[in-house]
């Protein structure tokens, strides 16, 4: 019995002991739990930190961006095109965003340029006169601070359309660089709230833009000073161009020219007639009294004929009456008659006689004869006085100029010319003007030129009649600065009228 009551002292019953460790495991599950449920509240807080911060992060990371980009633009048109697009990337909720821009540093009078969301900016839109004439009610263009437009600002007429327009508020924003008139402005139409630190922000951005605008401007207008053109090297450089510019030099020009005889023989027909054919070859030399073109006598040889039995019938009829004078008074009184009708019809013997003779024409003297291809010329009616061809002597030639009416100039018998060959262009050859027209005559080309006649100083063999070419033409002395722009000047003042 002492064994069995010993036993149950040390050894608590089965109940109290399952009774114990439901209770334990009860508490260690509660204690799990506690822990799970504070673990996953502080995985909750850390991600929502972690949000934020990338949130924060995300929106510096486009800050840089668009200070890259603002460095990348190289034009004024591209810096506003950014400016009224990209804003929306830093989280700057607005309606439009417009860019005025005035004509220079001061000026009241402005211009949009550029509008979000459009590549072109119609001045006849409805919204843009409307903020035009906020603009000009509210004097703007003359604060040179942000300036924060509500309703109560404007007139009746301009709230009706703020209303259409759905807007909260307007900002006014001048791209301003140390206290400088500003060119540049920013419009922007807010349709919800907008926060204070968010416009610390945009004056933070726009600050960007308008240096960056600054720097485009001062690169454009001011090149001169961006190379350094105050130092000492490039104002001599400057003032040796300029003293350049008065140098001396003769005036030219350049005109096409022509080989031509000096002073020619014309071949022109003595009669009215057709050419039956060409005698000598074309460009050939001929003598003197050489036939040269043989005029159809077709006509004239009837004619001849026709006088030659018509003088002798009147020859036969002075006979008559010559013997019969003797015996009859009649016959006497008509020989004084039949004597002039004998002398007549011998007087058309002899000119038809001589205009037979006038249908072979001849060479006056020798030279070398010049006309294009007789293919041309036989079978061709002529009248008299009519030029066929012209006879000249080859060594004695002289230079036809034809100076277009635009690069016309004063010239002077004697100024000097260069005559370069197509035929020969590297060896130029001199001459002097003998001669320059008054007036302009038209060409074959249907324009206007004025002809110049120059002597050409030949040493050897003159170059063949009929060789073109180009010629110089040596004028006035002038400064050089008027030598280089005297075409620009003429075009300018012709387009102008200045």
């Amino acid at each position: 019995m002492p064994e069995s009551s010993n036993t149950s002292f040390n050894k608590p019953p089965k109940k109290v002991v399952s009774q114990i460790k439901s209770t334990t495991k009860s508490v260690t599950t509660k204690t799990a739990i506690t822990k799970t449920s504070a673990q996953k509240k502080d995985e909750r807080d850390n991600q929502d930190l972690a949000d934020a911060t990338e949130g924060k992060l995300k929106k510096l990371l486009n800050i840089l961006q668009i200070e890259a980009q603002i460095k990348s633009c190289k034009t004024v048109k591209e810096l506003e095109f950014l400016l009224v697009n990209n804003l929306k990337l830093m989280g700057f909720d607005y309606k439009q965003a417009i860019v005025y821009t005035s004509s220079y540093l001061g000026s009241k009078k402005i211009k949009a340029t550029t509008a979000s969301g459009v590549t072109h900016v119609d001045e006849q839109s409805s919204f843009l006169q409307w903020s035009e004439q906020i603009i000009k009610d509210l004097n703007l263009p003359s604060r040179h601070s942000t300036q924060i437009i509500t309703l109560d600002m404007l007139s009746e007429e301009l709230q009706s359309e703020w209303k259409e327009y759905g807007i909260f508020k307007l900002i006014w924003i001048p791209l301003t660089v140390h206290n400088l008139a500003p060119r540049q402005f920013l419009w922007l139409s807010i349709s919800k709230t907008f926060a204070d630190s968010q416009l610390t922000l945009l004056n933070k951005i726009t600050s960007s833009f308008a240096y960056a605008f600054k720097f485009l401007e001062q690169k454009k207008v001011n090149y001169f000073i961006n190379a350094k053109i105050y130092n000492r090297v490039t104002w001599l450089a400057l003032l040796f161009v300029i003293l350049i510019g008065f140098v001396p030099v003769r005036l030219s020009t350049l005109a096409p020219a022509e080989v031509v005889a000096k002073d020619a023989t014309m071949i022109s027909s003595p009669l009215n007639g057709i050419i039956e054919r060409i005698l000598p070859e074309a460009n050939s030399v001929v003598t003197l009294n050489q036939p040269l073109i043989k005029i159809d006598d077709s006509q004239l040889s009837n004619e001849l004929e026709v006088s030659k039995k018509n003088l002798d019938v009147k020859l036969a009829e002075y006979q008559t009456a010559l013997q019969g004078a003797f015996s009859s008074m009649e016959s006497k009184s008509q020989l004084t008659f039949l004597k002039q009708e004998v002398a007549l019809a011998k007087a058309e013997l002899d000119y038809n006689q001589m205009m037979l003779e006038e249908t072979i024409i001849k060479a006056p003297h020798s030279g070398v004869i010049l006309f294009d291809d007789p293919q041309n010329l036989i079978g061709k009616p002529i009248q008299i006085g009519q030029e066929i061809m012209e006879l000249a002597n080859p060594n004695s030639i002289e230079l036809k100029i034809k100076i277009p009416l635009a690069d016309a100039m004063i010239l002077k018998e004697g100024y000097p010319i260069k005559f370069f060959l197509d035929s020969d262009p590297l060896h130029p050859i001199k001459g002097k003007i003998n001669y320059s027209s008054y007036y302009a005559y038209p060409t074959p080309a249907k324009d206007l030129a004025y002809h110049v006649i120059a002597e050409l100083d030949i040493t050897n063999t003159p170059p063949r009649i009929g060789l073109s070419g180009t010629c110089k033409i040596f004028g006035d002395k002038v400064p050089l600065a008027y030598y280089l722009f005297r075409k620009p000047i003429a075009t300018i003042r012709t387009k102008t009228g200045l």
